[in-house]
């Protein structure tokens, strides 16, 4: 396989990825909305539901981000590395329960600190 054609593949599937994570925005987008929604028809509002869901839409515009950095070939600042793992962190302490959120959390650290020289420098 020569070089221009792993390109083109890498080209098609970072556009692929973007219009997935776009498709999954707008589903994440709708569902927050009928969530609002249902209250107004007699439901019931839970503020942790709102944060849950509100959460899902911040993780996948952070993935938005990262992938149009990483299709474009443009190094993070490391305050935006540091802002994104600080999302991360967040979004995985509100998705899971008290043992499990430190064990993903501390094994997202790892693979981040891992990863920082590869994306900031």
């Amino acid at each position: 396989m020569s070089i221009e054609s792993f390109k083109k593949n890498k080209k098609k599937f970072y556009q692929s990825l973007i219009i997935l994570i776009n498709a999954y925005l707008i589903f994440l987008i709708v569902l927050l909305f009928i969530y609002l929604i249902a209250p107004l028809l007699g439901g019931k509002f839970l503020a942790r539901a709102v944060f849950f869901y509100g959460s899902w839409i911040v993780y996948s515009l952070v993935m938005k981000f990262t992938f149009n950095k990483i299709r474009q070939e443009i190094k993070f600042k490391p305050y935006e590395y540091a802002i994104i793992n600080l999302i991360t962190i967040i979004c995985f302490t509100i998705w899971f329960s008290y043992p499990l959120n430190v064990v993903i959390n501390v094994i997202y650290l790892l693979i981040s600190v891992y990863c920082y020289k590869k994306l900031c420098q």
